[in-house]
């Protein structure tokens, strides 16, 4: 009787398991994107900000409700409109500035998002200086709104930090 009631439960535990994973991924992809635009902002590259702000907008679309829990499917559709319209700014900026406003933004609610899953692979760092926000997966200070040379490379402090799930 045990094995036969272990036969029922094991196909929806790796359904269960297969759709984290493959939600683990997505996730991967996207926090990718997330640090390349971060990267493109840190080089002053506003070119590139915008390409890995649209490759960002495309993997967060291609992320599927389907895999979450119902709880993170209630969730989802908030936190998505939101990543959208900052991300959009940053496609639609003009000049970094502009994009550097909606990336603090973008920072802010993607972190939201990642708290909401669970899922990374690596502690995520939210870090702020002078109100801007961004996330990191290293605890040391290199702020991305400021050049290399700038003496206030070092200005941050860590606020949140999204530990790895066991």
């Amino acid at each position: 009787m045990k094995i036969a009631k272990l036969l029922l439960v094991l196909p929806v535990m790796l359904a269960y398991t297969a759709s984290a994973q493959n939600l683990r991924d997505a996730l991967s992809k996207v926090t990718e994107d997330y640090t390349n635009m971060r990267n493109a902002i840190e080089a002053g590259n506003a070119t590139r900000v915008t390409e890995n702000s649209q490759g960002f907008i495309w993997d967060v679309r291609a992320m599927h409700a389907s895999e979450m829990s119902d709880a993170q499917r209630r969730q989802w559709i908030g936190h998505l409109d939101k990543l959208m319209m900052a991300c959009r700014g940053i496609s639609q900026g003009r000049n970094l500035d502009a994009q550097k406003l909606q990336f603090s933004e973008l920072s802010a609610q993607f972190f939201q998002t990642l708290k909401l899953f669970n899922l990374n692979k690596k502690p995520v760092y939210k870090l702020s200086c002078s109100g801007n926000v961004w996330l990191t997966q290293s605890a040391t200070v290199s702020n991305p709104y400021v050049a290399k040379a700038d003496k206030n490379k070092k200005c941050g402090n860590i606020d949140d930090i999204l530990n790895v799930r066991k």
